[in-house]
């Protein structure tokens, strides 16, 4: 059989976008602002690197709301590089052929803003792990990925929406997740057939009950004493 192999490597990608506060003429799609990527190592689960970039779009008046929840403000975004320039830099700083986890579709948005600037997707794969986590824990419906260290016992690291504390939040929640899976690993098979010969089956245990019952009524029975009716057997 052939032996599986871990990633050589991890990325976790969170991406903030700008959204006016008011819909402009010929808007389609909102701007990205910030990239904040986080490395793992797949083999110790640990964080090994980090970076967070700012991005100038195309139109500099962001939102109040935008700058309310991000914290970016257009003087931030005025002394940015445009996408082009992070994109390279981007491909530059981290493994091309990474495969790219993000808590959400941030990689189809990244996808899809680097097509419409004729840019190469820094990364060959994108995984959608809020999707992953939904499947493995049985939810009706996708979680934050603020809401899911909690389900997990590990506290939140940092605000929402930066960057990179929601890409390093996703990195911990995976590690988390992948230390579950691992540390549940089954048994070798000779152990399990060693568990399972010391185990009664259903019906054995069943049977054993219900011996164990007939016996001990059988001791709380009154005892007939065969010699007093062999004597008055002699005496007729």
């Amino acid at each position: 059989m052939q032996e599986l192999k871990t990633l050589l490597s991890a990325i976790y990608l969170d991406l903030e976008w700008n959204c006016a506060d008011q819909p402009r003429p010929g808007d389609s799609d909102a701007e990205i602002v910030e990239i904040g990527l986080v490395a793992l190592d797949p083999a110790w689960l640990l964080l090994v690197g980090e970076a967070n970039y700012l991005v100038r779009p195309w139109h500099l008046d962001i939102s109040l709301r935008c700058t309310a929840i991000t914290g970016i403000t257009r003087d931030d975004l005025v002394r940015a590089k445009p996408l082009r320039d992070v994109i390279a830099n981007v491909a530059g700083d981290w493994p091309g052929n990474a495969t790219c986890f993000a808590w959400g579709n941030d990689g189809d948005i990244l996808t899809q803003a680097c097509m419409r600037h004729s840019l190469a997707v820094p990364f060959h794969r994108f995984v959608d792990l809020s999707r992953e986590f939904q499947r493995t824990f049985l939810l009706r419906k996708q979680v934050s990925v603020r809401r899911a260290p909690d389900m997990l016992e590990i506290p939140f690291d940092g605000g929402e929406y930066m960057a990179v504390t929601d890409a390093r939040n996703t990195a911990r929640n995976h590690a988390k997740m992948l230390r579950r899976l691992r540390s549940a690993a089954p048994l070798p098979r000779s152990e399990q057939e060693v568990t399972m010969a010391g185990k009664p089956t259903w019906f054995a245990s069943k049977l054993e009950t219900s011996l164990d019952a007939g016996a001990a009524n059988n001791k709380s029975k009154p005892v007939c004493d065969t010699r007093k009716r062999e004597n008055h057997n002699a005496e007729i």
